[in-house]
């Protein structure tokens, strides 16, 4: 499975939970369940971003602020950061990848706190 974006909306297919662990995060899907993660081996240019049942060291991110937004790096990725594919071109925004950190808007990502509501207390019968 590979990590898209639904340009119809927020669903919950596009909202992830970050837990810490260690010096970096890892990113679980609400709608399934699964972690974040780097495909395959090394670190280069289009390596798909995909998503898997068992976290692993492939599953782990680094967050670094700039102007308001946040670059993701796949821990130990160097310069590589996640980046939408097909950067501003609308026609490709679909897949999500990692790419070398240029600064384009298509690498940029807002974190949103997402606050569940307080299950409200039931009358007793």
């Amino acid at each position: 499975m590979q990590a898209n974006m639904d340009r119809r909306g927020i669903k919950s297919n596009q909202k992830w939970y970050l837990s810490r662990n260690g010096n970096s995060y890892l990113l679980r899907n609400e709608a399934n369940n699964l972690y974040m993660n780097l495909s395959g081996s090394g670190f280069s240019n289009e390596r798909n971003i995909n998503a898997v049942a068992m976290a692993n060291s492939r599953s782990l991110f680094n967050f670094f602020t700039y102007g308001g937004y946040y670059f993701l790096q796949p821990n130990g990725g160097g310069n590589y950061v996640l980046d939408l594919y097909g950067g501003n071109n609308m026609a490709y925004r679909d897949n999500i990848q990692i790419y070398g950190a240029s600064g384009g808007v298509n690498q940029a990502w807002k974190l949103v706190k997402v606050t569940t509501p307080s299950p409200q207390p039931q009358p007793k019968p």
